[in-house]
């Protein structure tokens, strides 16, 4: 018994042709594992591949937001990548600029890539927690006061 528990575990794998599934088979992966990580290099534009390989943004990012970008608009696409590097954001605000793109027409898609940081100044909180409370404090001094 032991010895054909052992047999299994070298058995080699089939040999099938190089494809998607052996692909699967080799990493052990989902099919949608694979398939997103093949669309990094399949799908997006050389520029944006150089983004994520410098480690510059999130590959779950760029799976995420550039892929479908890239498949609808390749320059979109790399104006957008530049744009999440250059503002900084957090994957969290880049989703947010992307379902913004996404949900906007043509001509608010273009104002919106044209002027990434006017939109992150739009998604910015407009006051801190401790500018309030300062706020809530000077308003009880004066109260106090009078």
């Amino acid at each position: 018994m032991i010895a054909s528990t052992t047999s299994l575990a070298v058995t080699p794998r089939p040999s099938w042709p190089s494809t998607f599934t052996s692909i699967v088979f080799d990493f052990f992966c989902s099919r949608h594992w694979v398939a997103s990580r093949l669309a990094l290099v399949e799908t997006l534009p050389e520029s944006a591949q150089q983004v994520v390989r410098e480690g510059k943004l999130a590959p779950a990012l760029a799976m995420r937001s550039l892929v479908p970008v890239a498949r609808s608009n390749r320059d979109h696409c790399q104006r957008m990548a530049a744009a999440f590097v250059e503002q900084a954001w957090t994957t969290r605000q880049a989703g947010a600029f992307y379902q913004a793109w996404r949900r906007a027409s043509g001509a608010v898609r273009e104002r919106l890539l044209s002027a990434p940081k006017l939109f992150g100044k739009t998604q910015a909180p407009s006051h801190t927690l401790e500018q309030v409370l300062n706020q809530i404090t000077t308003l009880a001094q004066r109260a106090l006061e009078h």
